[in-house]
């Protein structure tokens, strides 16, 4: 690294290894974000999959009851 270049904070790398429990926490938390964006696809699949059955449904012919 050169004394004289303006951008050497954008090459600067950490002396020392990130802690155990830093390393922990940051998977815990990916982990965690993950879990709550799946459980929160999963929970706007299932109105999306009834509100399309239920576009379906009300698209379909109606059926005169009595002429059977």
């Amino acid at each position: 690294m050169q004394d004289d270049n303006p951008l050497w904070y954008d090459y600067a790398e950490a002396e020392t290894a990130p802690s155990r429990p830093l390393l922990l926490l940051a998977s815990v938390l990916s982990l965690s974000v993950g879990v709550m964006l799946r459980a929160a696809r999963a929970y706007k699949a299932s109105h999306r999959l009834w509100s399309r059955a239920a576009a379906r449904m009300s698209r379909r012919p109606k059926i005169d009851v009595q002429h059977l």
